[in-house]
């Protein structure tokens, strides 16, 4: 029955001009440049692999593949990367692709302040499996296997600061609002925005390497707004090695559970032309338990999230200018 209704809402939104949210990850604040392109490249060279299974309980649900790449530009004071999204419910498949420019301007003693652009294309297709009642039968009614694809832009403003690590995003998806006749679909602007922060130990003497990483994001289509609260606490095993754990809510949506690890793997003499830590794999899963209508049918959303990092710049040092003392 859950498989029927889903393909029946595949059917008649194929015949009705239809417009659908961004997609939402519980690993938000490992994937900011895919909605935020101002949040590119402050990092070495980097990607992150994310997968998401939405409502295992249903058939042909959704499942979303995210894969975006990176590289600081230091030379330039810019980011560039890359950013790629699949999204598949029953036979509808939606694909977001972004090229992402940042501009990271310093502001000396307090931290940087960075614009970006993400350029690329937006596009839907249906794939529809019909089975007729009966071998040769069929409906010219019934939606073929048809795509379209339209110019996309995202537009964004984040701030890191140096003094203290916490950053601040706003950020605005699909400026262009790219409507897909062909497919009779329609991309709706979205509005986002975030913050977060570690307090380490010094800060909050708690456990000795324990760091919380409380972070926040709100995201609205002006049709409907959802708002992610999450508190990871990560611990330092050795300098090598951490793990972490937490939790998230998403306003009448869902609670998730966070686990990860990440470590080094490779020497620490061997350093980049950034400088710090050469090479860092960070592994995270998550799953999400539903609270909303839906939560009897949904078996929970689980997601996992896969990060590799080269060559990532030292941490920003907090510069002061003192005029009486220039030479």
């Amino acid at each position: 029955m859950k498989k029927i209704l889903l393909l029946l809402t595949c059917y008649l939104t194929a015949n009705v001009s239809f417009a659908q949210s961004d997609k939402n990850f519980t690993h938000y604040m490992a994937d900011q440049m895919s909605f935020n392109p101002g949040a590119t490249g402050f990092k070495g060279i980097c990607g992150t692999f994310i997968y998401r299974n939405q409502w295992i309980g249903f058939e042909n649900a959704p499942s979303t593949i995210l894969f975006n790449a990176q590289m600081n530009l230091q030379q330039i004071g810019a980011g560039v990367g890359i950013s790629f999204m699949n999204d598949k419910i029953g036979f509808q498949s939606e694909t977001d692709f972004k090229i992402n420019f940042a501009k990271h301007f310093e502001v000396v003693g307090y931290g940087y302040l960075s614009a970006g652009i993400g350029l690329g294309l937006e596009s839907m297709g249906f794939s529809p499996t019909w089975i007729p009642p009966q071998p040769g039968l069929t409906d010219v009614n019934l939606p073929e296997e048809v795509s379209q694809a339209g110019i996309d832009i995202n537009l964004g403003l984040f701030w890191r600061g140096t003094s203290s690590p916490y950053y601040i995003g706003l950020s605005s998806t699909h400026i262009t609002a790219p409507e897909l006749k062909t497919v009779n679909f329609k991309k709706s602007r979205h509005y986002y925005a975030t913050g977060g922060m570690d307090v380490d130990y010094d800060m909050l003497p708690l456990v000795s390497g324990l760091t919380l990483k409380p972070s926040m994001i709100i995201y609205s289509d002006l049709v409907s707004t959802s708002m992610d609260i999450t508190l990871i606490g990560d611990y330092e095993l050795n300098p090598y090695q951490s793990v972490y754990a937490g939790a998230s809510y998403r306003r009448k949506d869902a609670l998730a559970v966070l686990l990860g690890f990440s470590m080094k793997i490779s020497d620490d003499d061997n350093h980049g032309p950034l400088g710090g830590d050469p090479s860092v794999l960070k592994i995270g899963l998550s799953y999400d338990i539903t609270t909303s209508s839906i939560n009897d049918p949904s078996k929970g959303s689980p997601e996992l999230w896969l990060n590799y990092c080269l060559f990532q710049p030292d941490p920003a040092v907090a510069r002061y200018v003192n005029p009486f003392i220039l030479q």
